[in-house]
C-alpha cells in the first residue's frame, strides 16, 4: 500500500543547511533541531498518492498561534487558496493502523508513521494537519516549535 524512497539522495539532509532556498543561519539551525529529532522516523517516508512525494522539514519564523490563515500567510498562497484543517490523529490513522492483511513492508512504514508521530506530538505544541489546496495539495503537518516559530512537516499529494 505505501512506498518508501527508493534513493538516499532524494532523502532530506537532517541537520544539515538545505540550499534549496535561501534562510537565516538561525532557522537553518531551527529547522535541523526538528528535523534531528524526527531523524529515524519518517527519514525516506513518502506520502501515497499520485505523486508518492517525500515529507520534508520547514520552519518559519514567530508568526502567532497555529491556523489556517498562518499556514495561508506563511507558505505564500494566495488569500483565495483553500486550506482545510484536519485533526493530527484523524490525519494520522490510516497511516500508523497495522491491518491484518499487511506484510512486512506495510508493517515496518506503519511503525515509522507512528514514530514520526510520536516525534510531531512531542516536538511541537498544538501539532495540526493543514491541506491547501483542491486537487492538488501541499499538506502541511505544523505546530509550534521550542523557539516560538512554526515548523512540521510538508509534502504534496494529488486527491481525485
Amino acid at each position: 500500500m505505501w512506498r518508501r524512497a527508493s534513493t538516499e539522495s532524494s532523502q532530506v539532509e537532517v541537520g544539515k543547511r538545505w540550499t534549496a532556498k535561501r534562510e537565516s543561519p538561525d532557522a537553518a539551525s531551527d529547522r535541523g533541531r526538528f528535523g534531528r529529532s524526527r531523524a529515524g522516523s519518517g527519514r525516506g517516508l513518502t506520502h501515497q498518492s499520485e505523486t508518492d512525494a517525500e515529507w520534508e522539514a520547514f520552519r518559519w519564523p514567530s508568526a502567532g498561534a497555529v491556523s489556517a490563515d498562518v499556514v495561508r500567510e506563511q507558505s505564500k498562497q494566495p488569500k483565495s487558496a483553500l486550506v482545510v484543517e484536519q485533526p493530527l490523529d484523524e490525519f494520522f490513522a490510516g497511516l500508523t493502523e497495522d491491518q491484518d492483511w499487511y506484510g512486512d513492508e506495510e508493517k515496518a512504514v506503519a511503525a515509522q508513521y507512528r514514530s514520526l508521530l510520536t516525534v510531531v506530538k512531542k516536538q511541537l505544541d498544538n501539532p495540526k494537519v493543514f491541506k491547501v489546496g483542491e486537487r492538488k495539495l501541499t499538506i502541511y503537518v505544523a505546530g509550534q516549535d521550542k523557539g516560538g516559530g512554526l515548523a512540521g512537516l510538508r509534502t504534496t499529494a494529488v486527491e481525485t
